[in-house]
């Protein structure tokens, strides 16, 4: 077993597990073995004041248990990632006002419920990723009301009905790679401040064409790998839209109304998305586009027309595609 820590001040010994972190802002206690465990005792030999960032990575923690953590109320950031934990108390951790990071990152969580992070007032980041969560409570996150980043990528979520009472600071969450089938009009009702939404990776996912409409505020939304076919109502609510990832869907032409409306794209992203037509005038009123990505499609002829509008275009990737004809010359050239 190692134990890292950066100090503010040099020369700070950590040889025993009694630490005055008077002097300490991050310190880490990592196992180098699977097979090591943890003392059932050691995080009460930690004493702890504000600002310290606790990382305990990869130990054999089956779960968190209220007042075995009692005396750690004043950590800023608290990381148990790479454990086993499946379980944590109801209350836990009811006095950490302080924590605003908190991960659970590749453990064995199985479901989520709302008394799990009573007392987390404070929290602006949760970190439940690459975990087996199948269930979320609908009050799930009703005590964290001032979180702002939500990571659930990578479980084995199903459903999503209106899970998200009390999390109206939300600005990103992430539900990536799990067995998301279906959203309905208001599966994000709440989110009224959400910037980035990631949902790629659930394979054949039916979006509802209203699942959208209350993110007036999304900047960035990833929808790559769902194999699901884009229509032109899907983002007809998103105008503040500035990247979108279509990345591995079903767009065999792309025609003129698909991306109305959303002005403030910058970057495009629509490789391996089976792409065989493009009709003119299709990006028109994406006056602020920058980057546009096409490749590995099947788009065989390139119009000059494709083009118009795109006066701001940095950058045009078309590479693996199957282009036999370049029409690009204007009326009266050769």
């Amino acid at each position: 077993m190692e134990t890292l820590c950066t100090s503010k001040k040099p020369g700070t010994n950590l040889c025993h597990m009694s630490i005055d972190t008077t002097a300490v802002k991050f310190c880490r206690l990592k196992s180098s073995s699977q097979h090591v465990k943890i003392p059932d005792d050691i995080l009460h030999e930690i004493q702890t004041y504000n600002d310290l960032h606790l990382d305990l990575i990869n130990y054999q923690f089956n779960s968190i248990k209220a007042g075995k953590i009692s005396n750690l109320t004043n950590c800023e950031g608290m990381y148990f990632c790479n454990n086993k934990i499946k379980r944590v108390e109801n209350n836990s951790f009811e006095n950490f006002k302080n924590v605003q990071i908190l991960s659970f990152y590749e453990n064995r969580l199985s479901e989520i419920h709302s008394q799990m992070w009573t007392g987390l007032i404070g929290l602006k980041e949760l970190n439940l990723a690459t975990n087996k969560i199948r269930y979320i409570a609908k009050s799930a996150f009703i005590h964290l009301q001032n979180l702002t980043k939500l990571f659930l990528g990578e479980n084995k979520i199903s459903q999503l009905s209106e899970r998200w009472i009390g999390l109206s600071k939300l600005r990103v969450l992430d539900l990536h790679a799990n067995k998301i089938k279906h959203t309905k009009d208001k599966t994000f009702f709440g989110l009224k401040n959400l910037e980035k939404l990631c949902l790629w990776e659930n394979e054949g996912l039916i979006i509802h064409e209203d699942s959208f409409k209350r993110l007036e505020l999304l900047q960035e939304l990833y929808l790559d790998y769902i194999k699901m076919t884009i229509n032109n109502t899907l983002f007809k609510y998103n105008q503040n839209l500035r990247h979108l990832h279509l990345t591995g869907n079903s767009i065999p032409q792309i025609k003129q109304d698909l991306f109305h409306g959303l002005r403030a794209l910058t970057d495009l992203h629509l490789q391996e998305c089976g792409i065989i037509s493009i009709e003119n005038n299709s990006f028109s009123s994406l006056k602020n586009l920058k980057h546009l990505k096409l490749s590995r499609n099947n788009i065989n002829v390139i119009h000059l027309g494709m083009w118009n509008g795109l006066h701001r275009l940095k950058e045009l990737n078309l590479a693996e595609n199957q282009i036999t004809a370049l029409n690009i010359f204007t009326k009266g050239q050769k």
